[in-house]
């Protein structure tokens, strides 16, 4: 059997509360336990004999002498197995068979190698006292020179931890010292990391010493820095019954309204005289003059050639206007498809003035790339398909062969689209102001030399701390 470790010992000689799980760690914090060869060692009344002790009560040995322990716990292990072992209320859990240990302590070395005067009969027992005996001298020596080495590294190490004191009491501040006593407690990979992370903020330090040197040569132009212009689209696209009433309208007709109506008026110019004389004239009249006017009726065609001349002047009028009107239109649509188009390469230009601004003044976070991707992105696809539709289909009216075209659909998606580009520029227009934020912030702080001249100096007192430590 195999003793792995002494578990816990509680209130038993020197032991107040031991807890190998607290104490017994390598240098990377893992738990060890005991090995083949294993050497406990200390001073007088440090607990040698008081874990003898409870080995000796577990193998049925020798129980506890004077007051047992409170509870003590070991753990063994037979090759296969580990076996804990309990000592609660007086008693043992379980324990291994008797004579299972060996021990080689004071109860031995009174029992087998001090004589006390008493010669043995027995020459091979004598002979096995004088090597044992021979055996102690030897190990005492040894174990007399190990403390003797043991007390110089002692003594050694107080006296380098009075002179960190000193140098900490004279060079550092309270946070710096407290920095040091838990770097010096620390394990290896603790100081290890610790060390890497130190180093990393020096080297920051260091970039951010360099960009503050820049900066205080920078100040003039700082102050001068202005804001990135945020995006602007202005809609006025007509009603959608203007569009309507265009692609219905009959030009022939309209025309002829109108003459119609030009007649009408000079029916009720005269309307008086007719009725006046109406009377008078009898049915089948056949003469060659007018009965109201006495004209000859052979004049008549001048007023035919007026009414046609009118008519003709009339569809020309309204044909005029019937395409002054579309092509209104189409320049309407071109202007809103120019805007359009021309709203990526303003996002592209917000996005230049802030990487300028980021180059000059080193300022590395004042938009990030995947903001810039995503709103490029956006902008890069807005749709102007419809409104090409719309404007193909007004120039169609021109000609006999009309396009057909819904216009309530097409309409419809015309707006739709343009409520998604106001959302886009006015998602685009927050992240522009919070830019402009960051600039004025900037200005605020780095347009003062004084201000420059005050972070300089507590960032180099930060990087000789960092540098002491």
């Amino acid at each position: 059997m195999k003793i792995r470790k002494i578990t816990t010992i509680k209130s038993y000689k020197s032991f107040s509360d031991f807890s190998w799980a607290k104490f017994c760690k390598n240098a990377s914090s893992q738990e060890e336990v005991l090995q083949k060869f294993s050497i406990i060692f200390g001073e007088n009344g440090s607990g040698k004999s008081a874990i003898c002790d409870v080995l000796k009560s577990v193998s049925q040995t020798q129980g506890f002498q004077n007051i047992p322990p409170t509870s003590a716990e070991l753990e063994i292990s037979d090759g296969s197995n580990n076996q804990s072992y309990k000592y609660e209320n007086g008693n043992w859990k379980n324990q291994v068979g008797q004579n299972t240990f060996l021990f080689f302590d004071v109860d031995f070395v009174n029992a087998n190698v001090h004589t006390h005067g008493v010669i043995s009969s027995n020459l091979q027992q004598g002979a096995h006292t004088q090597k044992a005996g021979k055996l102690i001298i030897d190990l005492d020596e040894q174990a007399n020179n190990l403390k003797e080495a043991a007390k110089a590294k002692k003594d050694e190490l107080e006296a380098l931890q009075k002179s960190c004191s000193d140098i900490l009491e004279r060079q550092f501040t309270d946070k710096d010292r407290d920095f040091f006593r838990t770097y010096k407690d620390a394990d290896e990979k603790t100081k290890k990391e610790k060390l890497a992370k130190t180093q990393e903020e020096l080297k920051k330090l260091e970039a951010e010493l360099a960009t503050l040197q820049k900066l205080n040569k920078k100040y003039a132009e700082i102050s001068r820095l202005s804001s990135v212009s945020k995006v602007v689209f202005s809609n006025s696209l007509p009603p959608k019954e203007t569009y309507a009433e265009l692609f219905t309208r009959q030009i022939k007709e309209k025309a002829q309204d109108e003459a119609d109506a030009k007649v009408k008026t000079h029916f009720e110019k005269h309307k008086r005289f007719i009725e006046s004389a109406k009377d008078q004239i009898p049915q089948n009249y056949k003469d060659e003059n007018c009965p109201l006017c006495m004209q000859p009726l052979a004049n008549a065609s001048k007023v035919i050639e007026y009414y046609r001349v009118a008519f003709d002047q009339t569809y020309e009028n309204a044909k005029r206007k019937f395409l002054a009107d579309i092509q209104e239109l189409k320049n309407e649509l071109e202007s809103i498809k120019s805007n359009l188009t021309i709203l990526p390469p303003k996002v592209t230009a917000v996005f230049d003035a802030l990487e300028k601004v980021k180059t000059d003044f080193e300022i590395q976070d004042i938009y990030k790339l995947d903001e810039k991707t995503e709103h490029a992105k956006n902008f890069s696809n807005l749709s102007i398909t419809e409104i090409n539709e719309l404007i193909a289909a007004l120039e169609s009216l021109k000609s006999i062969d009309r396009k057909q075209v819904d216009v309530e659909k097409t309409y419809g998606t015309i707006v739709k689209r343009f409520g998604e580009i106001a959302k886009l520029i006015e998602s685009f227009n927050k992240l522009v102001a919070a830019k402009n934020k960051s600039i004025e912030d900037f200005k605020s702080k780095y347009s003062d030399r004084n201000k420059i001249t005050t972070e300089i100096q507590e960032k180099n007192q930060k990087q000789t701390n960092g540098k002491a430590i």
